[in-house]
């Protein structure tokens, strides 16, 4: 007589007479004879594919760190690199946006020294903000844009 449900299923590494490993799966329930345990009934599945599988996810999840390491290192090693061009164009961008009366601008390039400082100002916000432990996970989603 059995009493209660199945168990959770456990996985083994077993090997085989030949000398081969496989993983299987085991669910089972204990066989009663009143209140004592007589025996267990169960079921055995090959679980070597899933397995597998499971290493094969597991080995592109170290992949996919190691390359989020890098790009955060190469984030961090730019960074400078990205802060003096942006220095350079937001002073030519606040020039021309504080230019003399004499000087005008066409009609359709007047608001664009505006829009370029502001994005070069945005840019550089991050930069600045890059000093913490781990500069690749900015918030860059929450730069705004102006064309």
């Amino acid at each position: 007589m059995t009493h209660g449900g199945v168990n959770e299923p456990r996985e083994y590494r077993v090997r085989r007479k030949d000398g081969g490993v496989f993983w299987c799966e085991v669910f089972s329930v204990p066989v009663y004879d009143g209140d004592c345990v007589t025996g267990f009934r169960g079921l055995l599945r090959d679980a070597t594919e899933r397995e597998h599988r499971e290493e094969e996810i597991r080995r592109h999840n170290e992949e996919l760190s190691r390359a989020n390491r890098l790009k955060d290192d190469f984030l961090a090693a730019i960074s400078p690199e990205l802060r003096t061009p942006l220095t350079s164009v937001l002073g030519y961008a606040e020039l021309l946006e504080h230019k003399p009366a004499s000087l005008t601008l066409p009609e359709g390039l007047r608001k664009a020294p505006r829009h370029i400082a502001n994005n070069a100002r945005m840019l550089s916000i991050p930069h600045r903000q890059s000093h913490g432990p781990d500069p690749g996970k900015q918030r860059r989603d929450q730069v705004l844009f102006r064309p």
